[in-house]
């Protein structure tokens, strides 16, 4: 677990380039599989910082919604709702994907 959010941070981190330090302008990110793990992985981004989630996908209208409105108290803007992963890579303005959909998606 702990793995999966360093991963994540590191990856944030690279994106914006560690050594030149955070832009002023933050990363636009979306999230396929709104569930726990997708989740988590998205509190860990919120916690290093510099990215807004746009976007969320998930099969499941209850995660969906929860998973909005956990979003839109963190980051004060409500992201565009999905239930087809390829609707979401078409936002415009989408910079990075977190995947967390369970092994049989």
């Amino acid at each position: 677990m702990l793995k999966r959010i360093i991963l994540v941070a590191v990856a944030i981190m690279f994106l914006f380039g560690v050594t030149s330090g955070f832009a002023a302008e933050k990363i636009k990110i979306g999230v396929i599989g709104c569930g726990w793990y997708g989740m988590v992985d998205l509190k860990a981004a919120f916690k290093v910082g510099g990215v807004e989630c746009v976007a969320l996908c998930d099969v499941d209208s209850d995660h969906l919604q929860k998973s909005a409105d956990t979003v839109e108290q963190m980051q004060g803007i409500r992201p565009k709702l999905f239930k087809d992963y390829r609707e979401l890579l078409d936002v415009k303005g989408l910079q990075a994907v977190i995947i967390a959909t369970p092994p049989q998606w």
